[in-house]
């Protein structure tokens, strides 16, 4: 599963797809010359890891939801999809995420992050996967306590809160990290003080293949 780690060292992906199907896309949008490939490849024994077509819809975990303003910056992260991009999106009340056709295609959760033993600020994870290989739903946490911990302002908690929306709502994307030089929120790390647009939003390379693929 693609993570936001919680430094700027070389980022570990780990793999947790409940889906054990791997099948091989063909005849994808081929990547723009000079930039990272779209979709995002996690490897051989999990395949392509790109969202289905349609709305993208989202709803919040009932057992674990995030804080009143960390839930804020990922309905505005929705937003900013909708508006800036083809792709459409709408909150499903409650979550539609049964087991035969659930219509719910991100399920955002607050909750501790670990990954391989690590404290992370946050983590992406295809839950239900097609036939076709395409990502039917996925689970997005944001670790909301380590944020509060790591800054004692609110708002840098709230940047950092939207950076890390967009960075894992760009996982379900199809979007893989973009670091510098790149302008992206697909970057790793702490960037709560950073006040810069980059900060909560995808480069134009990175919303045209979201164009493309809604």
């Amino acid at each position: 599963m693609p993570t936001e780690p919680t430094s700027r060292l070389a980022h570990r992906i780990v793999m947790a797809v409940v889906s054990a199907l791997v099948v091989a896309l063909s005849g994808m949008t081929a990547p723009k010359a000079n930039a990272d490939p779209w979709p995002t490849d996690w490897g051989e024994d999990y395949g392509v890891f790109n969202p289905d077509r349609g709305a993208h819809t989202y709803c919040f975990h009932d057992a674990e939801p995030p804080v009143a303003a960390l839930r804020n910056r990922m309905i505005a992260a929705m937003d900013h999809l909708a508006a800036s991009t083809n792709a459409s999106t709408f909150e499903m009340v409650p979550c539609d995420t049964s087991s035969s056709g659930g219509q719910t295609d991100v399920v955002w959760r607050g909750a501790t992050v670990i990954v391989n033993g690590t404290e992370a600020i946050g983590l992406t994870e295809c839950r239900r996967r097609f036939d076709n290989g395409l990502c039917d739903r996925y689970r997005v946490t944001v670790n909301g306590s380590l944020i509060r911990s790591h800054y004692g302002a609110d708002d840098n908690r709230n940047r950092q809160y939207r950076k890390t929306a967009c960075h894992e709502l760009g996982h379900t994307l199809g979007l893989n990290h973009f670091n510098a030089p790149h302008e992206s929120c697909q970057r790793v790390g702490w960037t709560g003080t950073i006040t810069d647009a980059w900060t909560r939003t995808w480069t134009a390379h990175h919303r045209g293949h979201i164009d493309d693929w809604f």
